[in-house]
C-alpha cells in the first residue's frame, strides 16, 4: 500500500508542476504508455509528430548504439 501511495503521490506532483489539466487516471496510463520514451510532460497528451515524406532514421533516438572500430 505504501508503494501505491508514493507512486500516486509523484504522479499528482508531477502534474501540478506541468500545469496539465486532466484525470490523474488518465495521466498515470499516459505515463505508462509512454514510460521509455523521451517525451516532456507537457506533450505527454499530444500524438507525436510525423512527417512521413521525411527518411526515418536506422535507429531509435532512444536506443543506446555500440561503435565498434
Amino acid at each position: 500500500i505504501l508503494a501505491a501511495m508514493i507512486a500516486y503521490l509523484l504522479l499528482r506532483i508531477a502534474a501540478r508542476e506541468s500545469r496539465l489539466v486532466m484525470p490523474a487516471i488518465r495521466f498515470a496510463g499516459l505515463v505508462a504508455a509512454s514510460l521509455f520514451t523521451r517525451k516532456q510532460l507537457a506533450e505527454i497528451d499530444r500524438p507525436p509528430k510525423v512527417n512521413p515524406s521525411a527518411a526515418r532514421p536506422r535507429v531509435s533516438p532512444d536506443q543506446m548504439s555500440f561503435c565498434y572500430v
